[in-house]
């Protein structure tokens, strides 16, 4: 059972919603058979217009947010850039999920002064930069020559 499916569990049985952040909707109508408490919503973790559309409206809903935990990845990709000319991976798996944080870390501090339990901000990852190595003479963004994710 991967990750991902017991937090899944884990959030679907706790008291509170749970709101799943998704790229694709379809795919949860797929892969889905019970979310339970869980809300599921879409978001573009590559367009940095979507993360910011959609935390402006989390915040407009005036609700507690206990746990912000950052799951999403995109693994070897062809190279391709996004709306505002990142390399779709570095945006997916550090950009977007930066300025979420960033964004509702401010929501993450007011729902912890009104808690004993506090809040937490979770970022996970796998073990592939043990794979990889970084060109640092090659610049860091968006090298395109020789792209090997």
């Amino acid at each position: 059972e991967a990750a991902a499916d017991r937090i899944r569990k884990e959030l679907a049985g706790a008291a509170a919603l749970a709101v799943e952040i998704v790229h694709d909707s379809e795919w949860v109508g797929a892969n889905y058979t019970d979310v339970g408490t869980v809300e599921v919503r879409e978001l573009d973790l590559a367009d940095l217009d979507s993360v910011r559309s959609f935390a402006a409206k989390f915040l407009e809903e005036e609700c507690p947010l206990h746990y912000l935990i950052c799951n999403a990845g995109k693994m070897a990709p062809p190279f391709r850039q996004t709306k505002q000319g990142y390399e779709t991976q570095w945006a997916i798996n550090h950009l977007g999920h930066f300025l979420l944080s960033s964004l509702l870390t401010e929501k993450l501090d007011e729902t912890a002064g009104r808690t004993e339990e506090g809040t937490r901000l979770v970022v996970l990852t796998s073990q592939s930069h043990q794979l990889g190595q970084m060109h640092w003479d090659r610049g860091f963004l968006n090298y395109k020559e020789d792209y090997d994710p």
